[in-house]
């Protein structure tokens, strides 16, 4: 049986899916609160319990986009790999996000164009781009990229690419989501794969040396 806590978790949950749903299919003007109190399956009153004003709902909502889309790349991403699988296998999930989360990232943008007061969720943003800086840094500790490498000007490079190609894919299904993460790749290798790419093969090379000459030492 699931405790008093566990209950109001349930409700407020049931409460901000069905503030999505609303919020994304008719926008936020639109957006009535006893709608989404008819398909949460609760009485109107209850939101403003959880929630004072229908703006605190929907940056609730947003905020809990982010979050889960956080976790989500978080997932996603196998940090044991080598810096540039992890880099392919985030920008993949990035640009499948998008097209699977457009009406949300729609409502994203309407709330900070069109209400002046609606505060952006910076912090939630941060925390999902943290995702890359947190890759960035541990592929610089590892020597996997060259250590010049400058990591806001890499962030944007990566986060720009898609967010502009995302939407030509979207627009244009003729285009190609695996052509931009590819060139995208290709150009991030060949921007910051300086550091341990290089040096991994010049090991491989020693050591392959190393071995020819041992080799020959043996039929001596």
């Amino acid at each position: 049986m699931a405790t008093k806590r566990e209950k109001l978790e349930q409700r407020e949950a049931a409460i901000l899916d069905a503030a999505r749903e609303v919020f994304t299919s008719v926008g936020y003007e639109k957006g009535r609160i006893a709608e989404i109190a008819r398909k949460a399956g609760v009485a109107e009153g209850t939101i403003y319990l959880y929630y004072k004003t229908k703006q605190d709902l929907v940056r609730a909502v947003i905020n809990a986009y982010w979050s889960d889309l956080t976790k989500r790349a978080r997932d996603t991403v196998d940090t044991s790999l080598p810096f540039f699988a992890q880099l392919e296998q985030f920008a993949r999930f990035h640009m499948t996000s998008f097209h699977e989360d457009i009406d949300y990232i729609d409502l994203n943008l309407a709330m900070r164009v069109q209400h002046l007061g609606f505060v952006a969720p910076v912090d939630m943003i941060r925390g999902y781009v943290r995702v890359f800086d947190e890759m960035f840094a541990r592929a610089l500790d590892r020597g996997e990229i060259t250590s010049a490498a400058s990591p806001w000007v890499a962030r944007d490079l990566f986060f720009g690419t898609l967010e502009h190609s995302s939407r030509s894919v979207f627009l244009d299904p003729g285009k190609s989501a695996e052509d931009c993460i590819a060139n995208l790749m290709t150009v991030f290798r060949a921007t910051y794969g300086g550091g341990g790419e290089a040096k991994h093969g010049a090991l491989d090379d020693a050591i392959t040396r190393l071995e020819a000459a041992v080799a020959q030492l043996k039929t001596l």
